[in-house]
């Protein structure tokens, strides 16, 4: 039954691009993207503040008066500029803050 549903749920569908069909004993389906602009996604979700999607009341205070959505180069740029926001993207993005590294 709830392999009749997967395949009449995604064999119509005009979001799928491929199957459904079996993989390693599953039913699979790829599908397209609803959302394909990373950037404008956080600005869409966050132009309330985030409220809607769990941000927190204080910081969601702060995202109303304003924010930018920065991507590649730009971010490349406030990290050369920025000590502080340099030490947090590489601590953020290590998994763990700078004052518990080994060093």
């Amino acid at each position: 039954r709830e392999c009749k549903k997967f395949v009449d749920k995604y064999l119509g569908s005009e979001r799928t691009v491929c199957g459904p069909f079996v993989e390693d004993s599953r039913w699979v389906v790829e599908v397209r993207r609803e959302v394909v602009d990373a950037a404008e996604f956080l600005r869409e979700k966050l132009r309330d503040g985030g409220r809607t999607v769990g941000v927190a009341g204080k910081i969601s205070d702060v995202l109303k008066e304003g924010f930018k959505v920065l991507l590649n180069e730009e971010v490349s740029d406030v990290y050369s500029s920025n000590r502080e926001f340099a030490r947090f993207l590489t601590g953020f993005l290590r998994g763990r803050p700078w004052w518990l590294e080994r060093g």
